[in-house]
């Protein structure tokens, strides 16, 4: 396998070529901790909820310099904390990438035991508050009026059929290990739209939703983010109350659009990265 990390400022580095190496003995990218809620009725004990916990990856490193200090210096300008979040990503031998959203937590503090000549050994701790592994690349489904189109090799049709309205059903694959969320993107003109998860029985409704044919409406249903806007301007308030930020499960998922009010220019796109429990 191939590992680089991506920083806050989208640089790349290859941790398997100069000035770094990457050693064999790397732990944390595989199972998660799990932690678990009980319950507890005299000595019967039952189990209330069970969820991933923080994972903490450790890297360890060969550093290409002179002396330990340089070669700390060299990683802290790839490692601040201070700068955000930065990406671990692995790509495996039939160059498929998935990659974990982690942050700098501990390793660079130095203490000298490991300086060599022309090498030094370090330990990078990177934390992922965000525990589970995502596919680097989206699956897109496209809801349009036009003619068939192609994603990822696999042909599918265009989800409707009568003018003035898209209406349609798909039959959408989680292959990840856990619950994927939706990112959803629609092009008007549209005066309302309901996009649902037929195999959750949950829903997003938006009643009184009115786009032109300039408008976009954005919905991010991922947990860390959980937005709704219109032209980049928060739109929750178009969501009915009786909606959810539904989530896709592993497997085959059923999921729904209906709107009115479109025309050739009208779409909808639900794009979504499975999720894995390990690299």
């Amino acid at each position: 396998m191939k590992w680089y990390w991506i920083t806050s400022d989208n640089v790349t580095v290859d941790l398997m070529a100069e000035p770094f190496l990457l050693l064999e003995e790397i732990s944390g990218h595989l199972m998660p901790p799990f932690r678990r809620d009980e319950r507890w009725i005299g000595e019967v004990g039952m189990i209330t909820g069970i969820r991933a916990d923080t994972r903490e990856v450790f890297l360890p490193l060969l550093v290409k310099s002179s002396t330990l200090q340089d070669a700390l210096r060299l990683c802290a300008k790839y490692w601040n904390p201070r700068s955000g979040d930065g990406t671990l990503k692995v790509v495996d031998d039939t160059e498929h990438s998935r990659i974990l959203k982690c942050r700098y937590a501990g390793g660079l503090e130095g203490d000298g035991r490991n300086s060599g000549s022309g090498w030094q050994k370090v330990g990078l701790r990177l934390r992922a508050l965000q525990p589970y592994w995502q596919d680097e690349e989206y699956q897109d489904y496209l809801f349009v009026l036009d003619a068939p189109v192609l994603f990822f090799q696999t042909p599918f049709f265009p989800l409707h059929i009568s003018k003035g309205t898209i209406d349609g059903n798909v039959t959408v694959n989680n292959p990840g290990e856990v619950e994927a969320y939706p990112l959803i993107t629609a092009h008007g003109p549209l005066t309302s739209l309901e996009v649902q998860n037929v195999t959750t029985g949950k829903t997003m409704n938006f009643p009184s939703l009115s786009m032109t044919a300039s408008d976009v409406l954005t919905i991010d249903a991922r947990p860390e983010v959980l937005s709704v806007k219109l032209n980049g301007t928060n739109a929750f308030s178009l969501l009915s109350a009786s909606s959810s930020m539904w989530s896709i499960l592993p497997g085959n998922n059923q999921l729904k659009i209906t709107t009115s009010g479109t025309s050739s220019e009208s779409s909808v796109t639900i794009s979504f990265a499975a999720r894995y429990l390990t690299v």
